[in-house]
């Protein structure tokens, strides 16, 4: 009977000593599971949030990496610096990333994660040499260097010549029907609405093409479809 609870409490020290040890690991690289779970099992999902020293960080890459270092699960972090995914084996590992920011690497030994990040002050200078367009599912992004904004009709990219600018000042955040017709190429009786995106909004909604503000034109009901078929 002795020597059966002497066993049963080295095995509960044990345990606890190896959470100790798993969790301090973690910390130690500022990643820690505030929700431990032993019992992990391929297909469960896994939440977190992410932050530096002054809050939230969004467009954080979560990646899952398998043995053979292959990505098997992706997420990025929203506006709130949170995320989820849904992982594919409890054995891998947790690769966190955002340029300018050391990596982080962890175990998968939890369901929700706190994740701090810290700023890579070794990076060295990065100068652009030239620009490279983005290509869309709509053809090529190409930048124009005089409005620096992403302009969107209906949901879709579109590039205008620059010199339906002409006139119009850039800097303003509130634009009219009647300068949006000729920027987009439509009638103004025809435009539903214009919004003007910028900064964080302009990001979170078209990702790394907003970073410079959108202009987003939506026509009234029907028109984009008569102009399709006429």
């Amino acid at each position: 009977m002795a020597k059966g609870w002497y066993v049963a409490v080295w095995c509960v020290s044990y345990s606890l000593l190896s959470s100790f040890c798993g969790f301090a690991s973690a910390k130690g690289q500022n990643v820690t599971a505030t929700v431990v779970q032993d019992n992990i099992k391929a297909g469960d999902v896994i939440s977190g949030t992410v932050s530096d020293s002054l809050g939230p960080l969004m467009m954080v890459n979560i990646i899952e990496r398998d043995a053979k270092s292959r990505i098997v699960a992706h997420a990025v972090t929203d506006m709130d610096g949170e995320f989820s995914m849904r992982i594919v084996n409890p054995k891998d590992r947790l690769e966190i990333t955002l340029l300018g920011y050391e990596k982080l690497d962890t175990v998968i030994n939890g369901t929700h994660f706190d994740i701090r990040m810290k700023e890579n002050k070794d990076l060295p200078p990065v100068y652009v040499v030239a620009e490279r367009p983005f290509v869309t599912m709509y053809g090529p992004l190409l930048p124009n260097p005089i409005t620096k904004r992403l302009l969107v009709l209906d949901g879709v990219i579109i590039t205008a010549d620059k010199t339906v600018w002409d006139g119009i000042d850039l800097k303003k955040t509130e634009y009219s029907k009647d300068e949006m017709a000729r920027v987009f190429g439509v009638k103004a009786s025809k435009i539903k609405s214009v919004t003007v995106l910028e900064d964080v909004e302009a990001a979170s909604a078209w990702g790394v093409h907003g970073w410079n503000g959108v202009i987003e034109v939506q026509t009234k009901k029907g028109y984009r479809k008569m102009k399709k078929g006429s």
